[in-house]
């Protein structure tokens, strides 16, 4: 049964040796036990590792590839990378007719404007923060797209095609709402 089972040995973080059989396929055969079991435990400090080996990877990744096009200076950082991609993020948000809701929130992001709810005191109260707050405290114009002037910025307008549902009622409260005026 050995002949076609692989056989791997593995030192764990805490020094001890596991061996591990697998089948041709790649799974564990049938009784071994993983070296390192993902537990209730650890199971969060796993999900951390992994999400940070995938943004290394992809943050390095990106830094090559702005060198390689002449984006930015071979001697630049990961940071001016990723400083390039959102400032190229922003300037499409800019340009765009109809920029996407997300686009904006993920510049927001990246730049430190807009916590994301990680990031946010568990004390916090968010309970009544809705899109009608966001929308009645800001200086958005609620427009449908032909009644935008033509002097006004793109930036300015929210194109009500791209708002979910909930979007939609929270302004069309505000916009029956009494004048604050």
């Amino acid at each position: 049964m050995t002949d076609e089972l692989r056989i791997e040995e593995y030192t764990g973080e805490d020094g001890q040796t596991a061996i591990i059989y697998r089948k041709p396929n790649g799974r564990f055969a049938p009784g071994t036990q993983s070296p390192a079991p993902i537990t209730h435990e650890n199971a969060r400090a796993y999900h951390q590792q992994r999400i940070e080996k995938y943004r290394e990877a992809a943050i390095e990744r990106m830094h090559e590839e702005f060198i390689a096009n002449g984006q930015i200076p071979q001697e630049a950082g990961p940071q001016d990378a990723w400083g390039t991609l959102v400032s190229r993020v922003a300037e499409q948000i800019m340009d765009s007719d109809r920029p996407r809701g997300d686009d904006m929130l993920a510049v927001g992001r990246a730049i430190g404007a807009i916590e994301t709810a990680g990031q946010r005191s568990a004390n916090e109260d968010t309970s009544n923060t809705s899109w009608g707050d966001f929308i009645a405290n800001s200086d958005i114009t609620i427009t449908h797209k032909a009644d935008v002037p033509i002097e006004a910025h793109s930036a300015d307008v929210i194109d009500l095609s791209t708002l979910t549902d909930e979007q939609r009622e929270a302004i069309a409260r505000i916009i029956a709402a009494p004048s604050k005026t």
